[in-house]
């Protein structure tokens, strides 16, 4: 019924890009086949699957005696419409609970909130103890769950931990040697040959799992042809992980070491996609790809939309074209003091001169920065401020507005509305500020923070966007974070088994993030309350003495993050 209903839905471009007719494989659903279902439980006008989850599950439909298929959460218009029918999958169309393994891609903590409502609409029993052997193995991956997956362990019967190709494929290496076992001997089983598998119905105290890392990647780079989900970004993984340990991001703090795509993989890739389209090189950090310049000689007229770029290994290199517009910065920190004191590495000069170049060369330039840092005081607003008026200065004085062309004041972008292209006139950005605030990551040397001041951020930030667009003009800041948001992401990615309860009560009532987790703070601390938890534990900074509880996860990082904690404290004012 849900495929029937997307297919004549007019918003279906914010969902997966339905192309039944586009997914080709050999395999068929059938009994002689293990059938496994990638879900995204977030409603895909919230987000769309990550790549981790289109890696996963074009390595499936490749794969003999397998056949893959999609399934998402709908929105609750589209559940409306479908009444009480269960949630089928997008292509096959057979109910979710009928296949063999259901893959939960939980890579935003915004999703744990989706996992029982999800179950309980595929008409599967949310609690993972009370399932029977007819209902299919739930599995889950992806960052978040790699990180801190107790919030949500009373509802999944095997997470993977880290980087999912190996796991996944000893898991159905595993079914197959083992056709017709019990669920609990084929748990038995996965855990005896699997470190990277955390089975709750199996875990004992004091037990590790491990962190996997896939040292060769080349076999997971997606083409044109392996996008089902994401028909408006092609995105081309360059690196895994990064070569930099910022103390706030876990991406370089828990692989140590990164891995890269071969070149010649991603030139293919590049090349599989027609003329014209925009290209997303996917890595922490572009720019320290060591073959990067010999994409940029091989991207023909596609566009190459600069993602993630650093001030310190930023390539001044000159727009490929006219399409080649955008250039996206990662600050990180508002102050110099606070960069040092991240580790970020990054000095104002090389800012600068970044910046100098990609706004004589670039139409848009958008710059990620954290704020809410709990060190965070108004000298360090006070020096971002003038640096963001520098930079505004140093725009009008390359590109003075009056010389501004029509054709550029009115630039011509391509959008979609109401599932169609169609043209739409923008003004021409000068600066695009993208605000996210403070997590206390697990698995940093800032695992151990409490949470910043977003009220004051925040004000700061409007404040500075007012002055610039009074001053400057053409300036946009988006992405501000409520209070309310911010806590509620703090408390799930600190949580334990004792959250499983309040989702399971949140799942019943029909609470689910459909829109943002803004709108789900005040139910979650009042079911919180009815529970005896005090919410407010969650945000407070913890001793480096504190068991936390997803330290049962080993990374090998463990000491250095305590040295790096350490010596933040000793450098703070």
């Amino acid at each position: 019924m849900i495929a029937g209903i997307l297919k004549n839905n007019k918003t279906k471009a914010h969902y997966y890009g339905y192309r039944p007719d586009e997914i080709k494989q050999e395999e068929v659903f059938c009994d002689g086949n293990i059938n496994f279902c990638m879900i995204s439980p977030v409603p895909q006008n919230v987000l769309a699957f990550s790549i981790g989850a289109d890696i996963i599950f074009n390595m499936l439909r490749r794969r003999k005696n397998v056949y893959a298929d999609m399934g998402v959460l709908p929105d609750k218009n589209l559940l409306s419409r479908m009444g009480n029918a269960p949630i089928e999958a997008l292509y096959s169309e057979r109910q979710i609970r009928d296949f063999d393994i259901i893959g939960l891609s939980l890579y935003f903590i915004g999703s744990y909130f989706n996992v029982v409502p999800f179950l309980i609409k595929s008409g599967i029993n949310p609690i993972a103890r009370e399932r029977g052997e007819e209902d299919p193995l739930i599995i889950a991956g992806g960052g978040s769950c790699s990180t801190n997956p107790l919030p949500v362990s009373d509802f999944i019967d095997v997470f993977v931990i880290g980087d999912g190709e190996t796991p996944v494929k000893n898991i159905i290496d595993c079914m197959e040697e083992n056709k017709g076992v019990g669920k609990m001997e084929l748990l038995h089983k996965l855990k005896e040959k699997n470190r990277s598998l955390y089975i709750p119905l199996l875990a004992k105290n004091g037990e590790s799992v491990y962190y996997n890392i896939e040292e060769d990647i080349s076999g997971s780079i997606l083409d044109a042809s392996d996008y089902v989900s994401k028909p408006r970004n092609k995105t081309i993984e360059l690196i895994r992980g990064c070569r930099y340990k910022c103390n706030f991001c876990n991406l370089g703090n828990i692989r140590r070491k990164v891995a890269e795509m071969p070149v010649e993989s991603v030139v293919k890739a590049i090349k599989s996609y027609p003329t014209g389209t925009s290209i997303y090189p996917f890595a922490p950090d572009e720019s320290s790809y060591r073959k990067y310049d010999e994409i940029y000689k091989n991207i023909g007229d596609r566009k190459l939309y600069r993602y993630n770029q650093r001030f310190n290994t930023y390539k001044k290199n000159k727009r490929h074209s006219l399409n080649d517009y955008r250039v996206s910065f990662g600050l990180d920190g508002i102050s110099q003091r606070i960069r040092d004191l991240v580790r970020k590495n990054v000095k104002e000069q090389q800012v600068r001169e970044a910046i100098t170049h990609a706004l004589a060369n670039f139409d848009v330039i958008k710059i990620n920065l954290i704020i809410a840092f709990p060190f965070e005081c108004h000298s360090d607003w006070e020096e971002f401020e003038r640096l963001m008026e520098d930079i505004c200065k140093i725009r009008k004085e390359l590109v003075p507005e009056k010389c501004y062309t029509e054709e550029e004041n009115e630039r011509v972008y391509i959008g979609y509305k109401e599932g169609k292209k169609v043209k739409i006139d923008k003004k021409l950005l000068m600066l695009h500020l993208a605000p996210t605030p403070f997590q206390a990551e697990p698995h940093t040397p800032m695992q151990w923070y409490g949470i910043g001041d977003i009220d004051l951020a925040n004000i700061k930030i409007k404040s500075l966007k007012k002055k610039l667009l009074r001053k400057y003009g053409m300036v946009k800041i988006e992405g501000l974070n409520s209070k309310a948001s911010m806590e509620t992401e703090f408390i799930m990615k600190r949580g334990g088994k004792e959250i499983c309860n309040v989702l399971y009560d949140m799942g019943k009532r029909d609470y689910y993030n459909s829109s943002g987790l803004s709108q789900l703070n005040k139910p979650f601390k009042l079911l919180l309350k009815k529970r005896g938890i005090d919410y407010r534990k969650y945000l407070k900074e913890y001793s480096i003495n504190d068991s936390l509880p997803w330290e049962f996860i080993v990374t090998g990082g463990e000491e250095r993050y305590k040295r790096e904690y350490l010596k933040m404290k000793a450098n703070e004012r």
